[in-house]
C-alpha cells in the first residue's frame, strides 16, 4: 500500500524511485519517493518542496526542501514511540 500524506491528490513522481544520484543517502538501498503536497487550504496545485523517502532497509527520511536536507525519521518515531 503507498504512503499517504494526508492527500487524495496524486502528483507526478509519487511513489516512485528515489535514485540517490548525489549519494545524500546512504548507497547500496533502493529508495522510494513519496510527495507531501501542501494543505489544501492553501490552494498550491503543485508537489511543494516536502517528500518522504522510505529504503528498502526499513530507513525513513524527511526532507522539507526538495532534497536539499535529509532528516531521518525512524529516530523521530523512535523517540515518539518512547
Amino acid at each position: 500500500k503507498p504512503l499517504s500524506c494526508n492527500s487524495d491528490r496524486k502528483m507526478r513522481h509519487d511513489n516512485e524511485r528515489y535514485w540517490n544520484k548525489y549519494n545524500d543517502l546512504p548507497t547500496g538501498i533502493n529508495y522510494t519517493e513519496y510527495i507531501c503536497p501542501p494543505p489544501r487550504e492553501l490552494n498550491i496545485h503543485r508537489p511543494g518542496p516536502r517528500r518522504i523517502i522510505m529504503g528498502n532497509n526499513g530507513s525513513i527520511w524527511f526532507t522539507p526542501d526538495h532534497h536539499n536536507t535529509f532528516i531521518p525519521m525512524n529516530y523521530v518515531i523512535a523517540l515518539l514511540q518512547d
